[in-house]
């Protein structure tokens, strides 16, 4: 089946990767001269404060922000698709701003980005680097957004009802910016369609390009 945008683009389903289901391999210590195999000892980890203030397009402090922290890596490699994890989450205070404890792993290189959103004002995000140098609280301005509208139909142009549609965002120059936004289990961007088969993925950023991913029972 075949995903058709409203501005009249249209995607052929073989044309989107499946996602990999398989089961990440456990890592295992040499066996022991006895024949025994133990597992390899976990990596220790140590703990990350992420913090700062969510404000409106005018500097205003917003109250009851959405906020997560997710991560990806270690090598930033622009696979379909993209394997991001939700690794904290908070909500903005009554001046707007959060507070997050993250775990790290000393000496992984992971890229991590903090997103936040609230209904009705916007979306924004930053990536987490070190402490601002000059001192100053790390602030997130939430922009206005747009909205993805589409029909699902199949090979012969009916619509399939109560498919899941999933939209993986990419800076508009994604080969030397690496702005990218495809968690999986983020459901900001994802929606099902209707008896029509048209759906409808609100707060979407304007400075995005979208790829999609789409499943329904009993079809490819």
């Amino acid at each position: 089946f075949v995903l058709v945008l409203c501005a009249g683009i249209t995607i052929p389903l073989a044309m989107l990767r499946a996602q990999s289901t398989a089961a990440s391999p456990v890592t295992t210590a040499p066996a022991s001269r006895s024949g025994e195999q133990t597992l390899a000892e976990p990596a220790k980890t140590t703990t990350r404060i992420i913090e700062g203030k969510i404000v409106d397009a005018d500097g205003k402090p917003i109250v009851d922000a959405e906020v997560l922290v997710l991560r990806w890596g270690p090598h930033m490699e622009f696979e379909y698709p993209i394997e991001q994890e939700i690794v904290g989450r908070a909500q903005s205070d009554a001046v707007g701003k959060f507070l997050i404890t993250v775990a790290e792993v000393p000496g992984e290189a992971f890229q991590t980005m903090t997103v936040a959103r609230k209904r009705d004002v916007g979306f924004g995000y930053c990536h987490v680097t070190s402490p601002p140098r000059d001192g100053k609280m790390r602030e997130i301005v939430l922009r206005k957004t747009g909205q993805l509208e589409g029909l699902v139909v199949d090979e012969s142009g009916q619509p399939i009802a109560d498919a899941q549609v999933r939209a993986d965002l990419f800076s508009a120059d994604y080969v030397t910016d690496t702005d990218v936004l495809g968690c999986q289990a983020l459901d900001w961007f994802a929606a099902r369609t209707g008896k029509d088969g048209r759906f409808v993925i609100p707060g979407v950023p304007t400075e995005f390009r979208a790829e999609f991913t789409v499943k329904a029972a009993g079809r490819a």
